[in-house]
C-alpha cells in the first residue's frame, strides 16, 4: 500500500534521469541486487535459517514469497485506477503537504554495486547542477506525497486527470502535520467530524 503506482517514475540515475524499471517486478529487484539479492542479505539469511541447503531453500522461498506479493501489490494499486460506480459512497482525503517526502530513488554505481540513495547527503558522487532534492521529494506528511494521496501522476493539481487518475475525490484537506501523527491533530479530527456529519447516507 505504501508504494507508488505502476505508472508512476520512482526511479532516477546520479543524472536525474528517469529509469524504466518496474518496481512490482521481481527482476528489478535482482537486477539490481536489492533486498533478497544483495548479498549481504542473501548470506545472512542462509546463515540465519540452518545454513547450507536449508538456507538456500528458505532463501528461494522467501524470493517466491516476494515475488507474489509484488505482483499482488501492483494489482491492488492498479485497482484503485478503476473508476467506482455511482453507488459508492463519496470519497474523502485527509493528509499532510507541509514536509518534503521521498517520491523517487537515486540510484549510484559504486562500481561494485548499484546502491540506492533516499537522501541527498547519501550521494556519493553528486553530479554538479543537478537539483536531488527536487527530483526525489515532494511536497507530503514524510510518508504520503501530496500527488500520491490525489491519485495524480503531476504535482499541479489543476491540470486535467489522465486515464490512470480515476480516482474519484469528494473533498481533500490537508494540513502541517506528520504521518504518524495526523489522527491526533485537532484540525483532522474537526474536519473528519464534520465530513461524516455532512454525507446524507452510507
Amino acid at each position: 500500500q505504501m508504494m507508488p503506482h505502476p505508472a508512476l517514475p520512482w526511479l532516477a540515475d546520479a543524472r536525474g534521469v528517469n529509469i524504466d524499471r518496474s518496481l512490482y517486478d521481481i527482476a528489478t529487484w535482482r537486477e539490481l541486487g536489492w533486498s533478497l539479492w544483495d548479498p549481504r542479505v542473501m548470506q545472512r539469511t542462509i546463515d540465519r535459517h540452518g545454513g547450507g541447503a536449508d538456507g538456500e531453500r528458505y532463501l528461494a522461498m522467501l524470493r517466491e514469497y516476494m515475488a507474489r506479493y509484488l505482483l499482488r501489490g501492483r494489482r491492488f494499486m492498479e485497482s484503485l485506477s478503476v473508476p467506482a460506480n455511482g453507488t459508492e459512497p463519496p470519497l474523502y482525503v485527509f493528509g499532510g503537504d507541509c514536509e518534503l517526502t521521498l517520491s523517487r530513488i537515486v540510484v549510484e554505481d559504486t562500481g561494485k554495486r548499484l546502491v540506492g540513495r533516499e537522501r541527498v547527503r547519501d550521494i556519493a558522487a553528486p553530479v554538479p547542477g543537478v537539483d536531488y532534492e527536487s527530483i526525489m521529494f515532494e511536497p507530503g506528511d514524510t510518508v504520503v506525497t501530496r500527488a500520491s494521496l490525489l491519485g495524480r501522476r503531476t504535482l499541479n493539481v489543476a491540470a486535467p486527470r489522465s486515464e490512470v487518475e480515476s480516482l474519484g475525490i469528494a473533498h481533500s484537506v490537508f494540513l502541517c502535520e506528520n504521518h504518524q501523527r495526523l489522527t491526533g491533530n485537532p484540525s483532522f479530527q474537526d474536519n473528519l467530524l464534520n465530513a461524516l456529519l455532512s454525507v446524507d447516507s452510507v
